[in-house]
């Protein structure tokens, strides 16, 4: 009973956030719209995020070995568009959004609600991404707001990859 149109359609049915993350390493800062990201322990607090493993995203948090992710608030898809091609750093922003340099050394947007650092523990292949664990190692907040979510514009990522 399992067709492929069935399995997109429950994936396609899973709700995702929708994040800035950035990551530092080897002489690179990049930013990137982000979705494939969760809380996977308490104790100590951790996240883990995916990253495609053929991109300089995967190669910057494995040369740095750290990663932050940008909450940003319903409202702000503009901003979080200028990063659904990942971006590189070139000056004093990254696709024309002001950040401030975290403790890891990522790019944290001023323009966000708050932002967490994460320092990688673990990764693990997964399909055509790797899964980057991270303990939280500082986090700020900057104001109150609605989380954005990656319904909210309207748009969605999940199910199969169209190879058509």
């Amino acid at each position: 009973m399992d067709d492929d149109d069935d399995r997109a359609r429950v994936l396609h049915g899973l709700g995702y956030g929708l994040y800035v993350a950035t990551a530092a390493g080897g002489g690179t800062r990049c930013g990137w719209a982000a979705t494939w990201l969760m809380q996977c322990s308490f104790d100590p607090p951790a996240v883990a995020i995916a990253a495609r493993r053929d991109s300089t995203r995967a190669a910057t948090i494995a040369a740095g070995g750290v990663f932050a992710v940008n909450l940003m608030e319903r409202g702000q898809q503009d901003l979080v568009s200028r990063f659904y091609a990942p971006v590189e750093e070139t000056g004093p922003d990254l696709a024309g959004v002001a950040f401030t340099l975290g403790d890891t050394g990522c790019p944290l947007l001023d323009d966000g609600l708050g932002a967490i650092e994460c320092r990688v523990t673990d990764s693990v292949p997964g399909g055509d991404h790797t899964i980057f664990v991270g303990d939280v190692v500082a986090a700020r907040w900057l104001r109150d707001g609605v989380p954005l979510t990656l319904r909210d514009t309207g748009l969605d990522y999940g199910g199969l990859e169209d190879t058509s």
